[in-house]
């Protein structure tokens, strides 16, 4: 709180009616809006009202006054609670009806952003429980920036770290009966659905709630219905803070001294303040924010929450004068006081040359090669190095890390996040595109949430020393088309890194390679958005972990990717590798660099040639709760050549430290088609599994309908676990 506030509190708690008055009118517009959320439209001002008799009666109990909204809202629930134990009547959260004294447009300004999933979610929220919904609004208040976590767990009287475990549970439940306000709303009824709603009255319950999911889990027409829902954090901030009514408004403003008409009047003059913000763009919209705020604050009211306008996009770099450090920019670069102007349209990147960084500290801009030999970015320092908000493109590797000092190579700390990548045919024979990122032992390596294209991915080697490399994240990142092919000829040994010559002649390609990394302090792939077209890719393996090693206590983490497409040049002819290696090596590998500790848990292969998981090497690897789905078919029919499994552990290199290698808990639906055009079912290949560590592996069978499903299954999974992929800013 501010001096202010802390003088009008005091003087409220020393009995002052005038200062009483403004402070509650101060907390009107949260307090009105979360109780209008918790109780029956009719009872809200009573409710309100009686939220603050009782906060008048017990003022002199508040003894921090820094949680004066947190101490109110505990007031508004307990009353909520007890208005509710007195009628069977539920809320909801949809906007009011306009009365005589609201202008009907000005509801319809709000009523714009109800669309689409946000018109599911106000009707989901009636399958709540009465606690879930109480800690919805007050989730809802926080998206808003009228309250803080701390704030939130104060006024639900518990531990912060619980109220976060009751947000996640809620965010579940929520995502659940906003699938089931779809299926009970979609016009493709389900027949089974038909017959388990028999004798349902239409009245959201618990009983029914449990009935409808439970059929919803198992029915894949219904399950369906799921798909890309949008997470409802982001949804939240569209519901505005709502009017109090208007015989509510008039008690309040009589209590101040003005008519109630003239209050009236006030609400729809902010109203359409705010509608004529929101006709406005830029830095213009922004300058109005404040003035529209404080016209709300001080009639205690607000008919629609404005959002903040979006930033406008960062202007491209320019090359850099000769001297200077090229697209250089501080970390926390003051930001220029005057407005920028308004852009009409998009501007076209411009890019700068190639950009060699020789000290620490947060690069941003554009930066491209046109020479095969020189990246687009190159770092040449140890002291760590944050490279965002970027685009890179070139016919070479992207982004490299090296140098030619020991020292220096191998205590690189490097992090690419928010960046785009693209990489252009060399046009030269036998040469392949090159790496969106490669480093050679580093210390440190995060890549997140960036965005490329038509590379050869992630290229990181380690020195095969335990802990010589810190960390490894590469996470949230969206890929497509990984590519090693060629323009003409076969992949020429001399002009490409790691080379690796696949059978149609591409050179090697990857999401990300990884090799030779022992027992880093943390070591994760996770959440990565994989998209490879026939004819447009050609890879080695798309996620290869080789001789890595985790340990007991920290595994090294292949998690929840999703992987569509593993496609030889031309996949009607022959196959390539894994889509995942979860521990793959050499012949003549030593226990001391054998692959270990590795966890491929809950990744989803869709559409692949030969084999979508595979541990061929090492000890201590575990596949788990994957999902492995292929027809054996292109998307447009044609068949793929040449599947092997879904997934399998063989010891293929026939070691004597192989073991312990377990698979539990994975999907397969995987067929080939034979040469009479029949789907044949291929079962998971075991050979060399450890004694009783295979186990709850189900096999299903595949059909278009099954792999196109599946990346909304994952979405849904990221939406839930609040991840997004690709650049966030």
């Amino acid at each position: 709180m501010t001096s202010t506030d802390d003088r009008v509190l005091n003087a409220a708690m020393g009995g002052d009616r005038r200062a009483r008055e403004d402070l509650f009118r101060r907390q009107l517009p949260v307090i009105y809006s979360a109780v209008a959320r918790l109780v029956p439209a009719e009872r809200v001002d009573d409710v309100v009202q009686e939220t603050a008799t009782r906060a008048i009666e017990h003022l002199d109990e508040l003894r921090d006054t820094s949680r004066l909204r947190s101490w109110l809202l505990t007031i508004a629930l307990h009353e909520a609670r007890r208005d509710r134990a007195a009628r069977s009547v539920a809320p909801d959260w949809r906007l009011p009806e306009p009365g005589p004294d609201i202008d009907p447009q000005d509801v319809a300004v709000a009523r714009v952003t109800m669309s689409g999933q946000r018109r599911e979610l106000a009707a989901a929220t009636a399958w709540l429980d009465p606690d879930d919904r109480e800690l919805l609004t007050l989730w809802w208040l926080e998206t808003l920036g009228e309250m803080d976590r701390p704030a939130v767990a104060s006024t639900l009287e518990q531990e912060a770290a619980y109220v976060a475990v009751r947000l996640q549970r809620l965010r579940e439940r929520l995502m659940k009966a906003r699938v089931l306000v779809r299926v009970l709303a979609g016009t493709d009824s389900c027949p089974e659905l038909a017959a388990e709603s028999s004798g349902w009255d239409g009245e959201p319950s618990a009983l029914w709630r449990k009935r409808f999911l439970r059929h919803v889990s198992s029915c894949g027409r219904c399950g369906a219905a799921g798909g890309a829902l949008i997470p409802p954090e982001r949804l939240l901030p569209a519901f505005p803070l709502l009017v109090p009514a208007p015989a509510f408004a008039a008690v309040s403003s009589a209590a101040a001294g003005a008519p109630a008409k003239a209050a009236g009047t006030q609400v729809k003059t902010v109203v359409r303040a705010v509608r004529r913000l929101q006709s406005l763009g830029g830095n213009t919209a922004a300058a109005v924010v404040a003035t529209v705020a404080v016209a709300a604050a001080s009639i205690g009211v607000y008919a629609v929450r404005a959002h903040r306008p979006d930033p406008a996009p960062a202007a491209a770099v320019e090359p850099a004068a000769p001297g200077s450090p090229a697209g250089r920019a501080p970390s926390a670069a003051p930001a220029s006081s005057a407005p920028a102007p308004a852009r009409a349209s998009v501007t076209p990147i411009v890019y700068a040359g190639p950009l060699e960084i020789t000290k620490g500290g947060t690069y941003r801009g554009n930066w491209a090669s046109t020479n095969p030999d020189v990246a687009a970015v190159t770092i040449h320092t140890s002291e760590p190095v944050i490279i965002e908000q970027c685009h890179v493109r070139g016919p070479g590797t992207l982004i490299g890390a090296w140098s030619t000092d020991r020292a220096t190579q191998i205590s690189m700390n490097v992090t690419v996040r928010n960046c785009t990548g693209e990489g252009l045919d060399p046009g030269l024979t036998g040469r392949a595109r090159g790496f969106f990122f490669k480093a050679v032992w580093p210390h440190r390596v995060v890549i997140t949430n960036n965005e490329f294209r038509h590379t050869r991915g992630i290229h990181i080697t380690g020195d095969r020393k335990p802990g010589s490399m810190d960390e490894l994240l590469i996470s949230r990142n969206r890929a497509f088309d990984t590519d090693g092919r060629v323009t003409r000829g076969r992949c020429d040994p001399q002009h490409n890194p790691d080379p690796r010559t696949t059978k149609q002649g591409s050179c090697a390609g990857f999401f990300s390679a990884t090799l030779g990394i022992i027992e880093p302090r943390h070591f994760e792939i996770s959440w990565n958005e994989i998209v490879n077209q026939p004819g447009q890719s050609d890879y080695s393996d798309i996620i290869s972990v080789t001789g890595v090693a985790g340990t007991p206590a920290r595994p090294a983490l292949i998690t929840d990717n999703y992987l569509r497409g593993a496609y030889a040049k031309d996949p009607t002819l022959s196959n390539n590798g894994s889509m995942i290696t979860c521990g793959d090596s050499s012949p003549g590998n030593t226990a001391e660099h054998a692959s270990r500790y590795l966890t491929c848990r809950g990744n989803h292969c869709v559409s692949f040639s030969n084999i979508c998981i595979a541990i061929a090497e090492g000890h201590h690897n575990l596949i788990t709760g994957n999902r492995m789905i292929s027809t054996g078919r292109l998307p447009d029919g044609r068949v793929i050549n040449s599947h092997y499994t879904g997934f399998y552990i063989r010891n293929l290199y026939h070691e004597t430290f192989f073991t312990a290698n377990a698979a539990t808990g994975n999907t397969t639906a995987v067929t080939y088609i034979s040469p009479t055009g029949k789907p044949v079912p291929l079962a998971p290949v075991l050979t060399d599994c450890a004694p009783n560590a295979c186990h709850d592996n189900t096999t299903q069978t595949p059909t278009t309908t099954t792999e196109n499903n599946e990346h909304q299954r994952w979405q849904q999974q990221a939406h839930t676990t609040g991840i997004t992929t690709g650049p966030t800013s």
